[in-house]
């Protein structure tokens, strides 16, 4: 399952997902006439071996310029371990755009008459073009990801249940960002997609948390006591799942009806500037229809 997985985007590359796969084949043994599936988790358009086969193809073709070639490889498949856009956001970024690196490699490579890997060496330098850092389409993902699942459905009548973070799951036509890459919002997520195509049929929670520890031992404070998070947290018990559709006071209401600043942790998390990362808007009840909040919480383990 490692194996597998470690193709895969960077987040699902832990040993909790591991976990979760192997309680999924439990529950599909004692349940064989209905069984979970995963789809989505589909390995990354280029993989770390797919430089070193260019390189050796390199090698062997035009070895003057295996080298150039390689330096250029050597850089940019470190995104593949930590993302270009978090390179920057951290300062470890080496100053040439990696769309640019791997761009400039393909030109090299294009030269060759007959060049065997050409078709990798494109993949990689278009990987690279398609990224955060490089101005991904967020609107397009939504679209793509959102007629993803709605074919599913259409094809199979599964019942789904669409993981992703907060941004993506919530029912939200325009929500505001702070603190995550150059982008000021998004419009038309793919849960507003989605409740637009299935009405009541899509549900949206959200999960959330007070303060811990993530990766690399990233410690995440309490909240600022202008987010919503910090009303969430000071309810008890240290784990809920609250309702947003269940019967409240007036005052309730008008709470709920915002503005609200909802904390988001992406890669380009830093806690010192944990004020600055937020989506904003609502109302929060139009958003999602159910929270589920844990206290605290501990990091996942890259394997």
């Amino acid at each position: 399952m490692k194996a597998i997985l470690a193709n895969a985007f960077i987040a699902v590359r832990v040993t909790e997902m591991v976990d979760i796969v192997e309680w999924i084949r439990s529950h599909n043994r004692d349940h064989a006439d209905d069984p979970v599936r995963l789809f989505g988790l589909e390995p990354a358009a280029v993989r770390l071996s797919d430089y070193d086969d260019v390189i050796e193809q390199v090698r062997l073709a035009a070895p003057a310029l295996a080298d150039a070639v390689a330096t250029r490889y050597e850089v940019i498949r470190t995104a593949h371990r930590t993302p270009e856009h978090v390179q920057i956001a951290r300062g470890m970024h080496p100053g040439t755009p990696f769309a640019e690196l791997g761009r400039a490699a393909y030109d090299l490579i294009a030269a060759l008459d007959g060049f065997p890997a050409l078709d990798t060496a494109r993949r990689i330098a278009e990987h690279h073009e398609h990224t955060v850092a490089a101005g991904f389409d967020f609107d397009e993902q939504f679209r793509r990801v959102a007629q993803g699942i709605i074919d599913w459905h259409q094809s199979t009548g599964h019942k789904i249940l669409f993981w992703e973070g907060l941004a993506h799951v919530a029912n939200a036509e325009a929500m505001g960002f702070k603190g995550f890459s150059d982008q000021s919002g998004f419009t038309h997520t793919t849960g507003y997609r989605l409740r637009k195509h299935f009405g009541d049929g899509y549900v949206t929670l959200t999960v959330g948390f007070d303060h811990g520890t993530i990766h690399a031992g990233t410690q995440v404070p309490m909240p600022p006591s202008d987010f919503v998070d910090a009303v969430l947290g000071s309810a008890e018990p240290e784990r809920y799942l609250l309702d947003l559709r269940a019967p409240r006071p007036e005052a309730v209401t008008r709470w709920l009806s915002g503005p609200h600043k909802l904390r988001i942790i992406a890669g380009i998390y830093k806690p010192e500037e944990d004020a600055d990362n937020y989506v904003s808007g609502g109302p929060l009840d139009e958003w999602f229809d159910a929270v589920i909040r844990i206290r605290e919480i501990s990091p996942t383990t890259f394997f």
